[in-house]
């Protein structure tokens, strides 16, 4: 873990981006939870990748996009090196992301993370350590079946 070169002590990060559709939850429930969020007065912070290489690499930019034109988030994107999002992550008071490697860099962090899954990939991807709150679609289901009430629901327990 390393400090990040600009102060970035936020109540909630955020990661939306991910490698299969299967794993992206949509942008109506993104937004509907940023804006109860900012309604809290809570500041959100984006992480990921510089957006040019996300939306090459990656799945979900397009609704990153939306989220930063509508002054949700406060974009670090590309931001900092990986040992620099590890001390961003620490430093938060909570993290909300995909099944991603950001929810896996936050499980090595004390950082309560609410992590979003596909039914029955918990039982193998959520890590078995860390501060981790599955959030997992019902059973058949795919992230996007996901309420945003029951992403809402560990969130808001910090308030």
């Amino acid at each position: 873990s390393e400090a990040p070169p600009i102060d970035c002590t936020f109540d909630v990060l955020i990661a939306t981006t991910a490698s299969l559709p299967e794993k992206l939850w949509p942008l109506d429930r993104w937004l509907d939870v940023l804006k109860r969020l900012r309604d809290a007065g809570r500041a959100v912070g984006l992480l990921g990748a510089p957006p040019k290489a996300q939306s090459t690499h990656w799945q979900g930019s397009d609704a990153e996009s939306v989220m930063v034109a509508e002054g949700l988030v406060t974009d670090f994107r590309g931001s900092f090196s990986l040992p620099q999002v590890v001390g961003a992550i620490s430093a938060a008071r909570q993290v909300l992301t995909l099944d991603n490697g950001i929810l896996h860099l936050a499980a090595s962090t004390e950082t309560p993370t609410v992590g979003l899954f596909r039914y029955g990939i918990h039982r193998l991807w959520c890590p078995p350590f860390g501060q981790i709150h599955p959030v997992v679609a019902p059973p058949g289901g795919v992230v996007a079946d996901i309420a945003a009430t029951d992403v809402w629901e560990p969130l808001g327990r910090d308030e």
